[in-house]
This record gives structure tokens, sequence and C-alpha cells, in this order.
């Protein structure tokens, strides 16, 4: 049963303006509501108790509030501020007429989606991508690369203790199947089903090394060591970067926590969603072919 509903918002002026009907609704049905910024140091703390987290704005803030809420077991239901995304579903006009029946339990499912676990592997610099010594958890993906412009990282890479490839590349990118569709399609990546208990291994720019990418199941233990006299970086979903150097590395493995999204469409609309993305950006891409060839 849901009693208390926290939101989590992009800090920006048009998404704070819509947060007060969010609050309200809520009330209006009984149930306590609270609201901070997705960049709240106290996000984490507020959660306790809180039985959903309604996030606002874009896929970068459901994925902030994911990793906060997957924690403490608690579904998220994103609110999409304008641009296409695949995990803040619902506009806020759909999201606060179907917030009652949502909050009832009388509409809705909740999609559980596979996260990643990172360990480090000693020697490290630098600061890490969250506070304390980890583990740390990613919502959409875990990126190994280079420091520095104009050389490619060595990252040997093995699986289950058994040795899978040494990269020479600009970066290895592992994936979630929520993170498939962001920067491990960019790298040529496969696309993942998102309900898969799985995750991927691509490198990207690869010189002279295994180039191809590889999906492991969901209980392999992925090991990534800095084989370089260069320092490389890693970087988990996108927040902050850790500086390792030669010797030092990351294990990989299928977190203990999930993502619980709350969805109103039917499972099969990803794919559907899926094709709609991909022709927006086919069109947009061949639309700035078209301006550049005029000029």
């Amino acid at each position: 049963m849901i009693g208390r509903v926290g939101i989590a918002y992009a800090n920006s002026g048009d998404t704070r303006a819509v947060v007060p009907a969010f609050e309200d609704a809520v009330r209006q049905t009984g149930r306590e509501a609270w609201s901070a910024t997705v960049w709240d140091d106290g996000l984490d703390g507020r959660m306790t108790g809180t039985d959903l987290l309604i996030c606002i704005g874009g896929d970068g803030t459901v994925l902030r509030g994911a990793r906060t809420a997957a924690v403490h077991d608690a579904p998220i239901l994103g609110v999409n501020m304008g641009r296409l995304g695949f995990l803040a579903e619902l506009s806020p006009r759909e999201a606060l007429a179907n917030l009652p029946a949502i909050l009832d339990g009388t509409l809705g499912r909740i999609e559980e989606r596979a996260m990643l676990r990172a360990e480090l592997l000693s020697p490290v610099i630098g600061t890490p991508p969250t506070p304390g010594e980890g583990p740390y958890h990613a919502v959409n993906d875990i990126i190994l690369g280079r420091a520095g412009i104009g050389r490619p990282t060595y990252i040997q890479a093995t699986v289950n203790g058994a040795r899978l490839a040494s990269y020479r590349a600009d970066a290895v990118v592992i994936s979630t199947p929520t993170g498939s569709t962001a920067y491990n399609m960019s790298a040529g990546g496969p696309i993942l089903a998102p309900d898969l208990k799985a995750f991927a291994v691509t490198p990207v720019a690869p010189h002279l090394s295994l180039g191809r990418a590889i999906v492991l199941p969901g209980d392999a233990s992925l090991e990534l060591r800095v084989a370089t006299d260069h320092r490389a970086v890693l970087n988990v979903d996108g927040q902050g970067e850790l500086g390792l150097v030669s010797g030092g590395g990351v294990r990989v493995t299928v977190s203990e926590h999930a993502a619980r999204l709350v969805r109103i469409a039917g499972p099969n609309e990803f794919y559907e969603h899926l094709s709609t993305r991909l022709n927006s950006l086919t069109a947009r891409t061949l639309q700035l072919l078209l301006e550049d060839s005029s000029h």
C-alpha cells in the first residue's frame, strides 16, 4: 500500500513549476508527499519509508532517482517534460490524470530493470563517482576508458576468471538492458530487451583488438583491468570520474538491486517506442546531411 510519496525533479524552471500540482494531487488522496531536486544530497535520507518516487524531468532525472530508490526497494514513476525518452513515460498532464488510480494500485504495472554492481579493484586514484568506498550501482552503464586525448587504453577482460579479450580501445562500455539504447548503441553495441537479466560489453573505437560486443548472462562476473602506464577513467552512469592506474580495475556483476518502474503501457510498448525513436534519429540525421550539403 502506498502511503508516502516522494517527488524528485530536475532543477529547471519548467519542471519546478509543476511540482506543486503533484504535491497537491498526492495530498488530496490522503497521502503524505515530500519533494526535492534529484540532486539534493539529502535525497537518500528522505527515501526512508517512501513507497513511491515520482521523477519529473527526463531520462537523466529518472536514472538518478532510480539509483536512489532501488536501494530502498521503492518503485519510480517517470514524468517526461518534453523530450522523447525511454524511462519517463508520461507527460505531466497524463501523470496527474492517472495518479489517483496509480496510487490505489488499480492502474499500472511494475517493470523490473536489471542494474549493475561495480566493485573497485586497487590501485585507484581520484574522487569516487559517489560518496564512500562503493560498491557502485548503475542503471545505465559503467564505462572504463582513456583519461586523455590521443592514446587508447589497454584493458584486460576476464569472465568468471577465464580470459575474454585484451582491448586496445578508447573505452569499454558495460551496459544494462536499460542502457543498451544509450552510449552502447552509439558504439555499435546490441540493443537488449528491457526484461533481460544480462549485460553487454562493447569496445569503443577498438584498435587491432576484439571489436565485437558480447552479451553476458546475469550470473557472469566480468573483470576489467587497466594494462597501460597511462591513466584510465571509470564512470558510473555518467556521474563523476574515478582515476585508475595500471593494475587497477573493476569487477562488474548484475546488482542485487533492481530499478522498479511504474508502467502504464503494455510490455510491448518498448518496441514501438524504440522504432519511433530510431526513426526520429534517422530523420534528423538525414535533415542535417541535407542542410550540410546545401552550403
